[in-house]
C-alpha cells in the first residue's frame, strides 16, 4: 500500500513518469493490490493512453472489493475501451 500512495504523491504532484513507475512497481509487489491498478488507470486515461488505461481498469475492475470501486473502475474501463483497440490475448 505505501508504494500505492507514493505513486500517487507523484500524480498529485504532477510527476507523471514517476507516478507511472511507482504505480507499476506497486502492483509488481502486490498483484491484488486494487488501489495500485486503479491509480495507474486514472493516470493513464488522463494521460490519453487508452490501451494501457483499459488495461488497468480492467484489472482494478477484477480486484475491486465492493460496489463503489467496481463502478468506478467499470467507468474508467467504459471511457478507455472505444479508443484502445483490441487487446492483445494472454494466455
Amino acid at each position: 500500500m505505501r508504494k500505492a500512495r507514493v505513486a500517487l504523491t507523484y500524480l498529485v504532484e504532477g510527476s507523471f513518469d514517476a507516478a507511472r513507475r511507482a504505480f507499476r512497481e506497486a502492483m509488481s509487489s502486490d498483484p491484488m493490490l486494487f488501489e495500485a491498478a486503479y491509480g495507474l488507470a486514472v493516470l493513464e486515461t488522463d494521460a490519453g493512453r487508452a490501451p494501457e488505461a483499459l488495461a488497468a481498469a480492467r484489472t482494478a475492475l477484477a480486484l475491486a472489493s465492493n460496489d463503489i470501486a467496481r463502478s468506478a473502475s467499470k467507468t474508467l474501463q467504459d471511457l478507455a475501451s472505444p479508443y484502445a483497440g483490441p487487446l492483445p490475448i494472454t494466455k
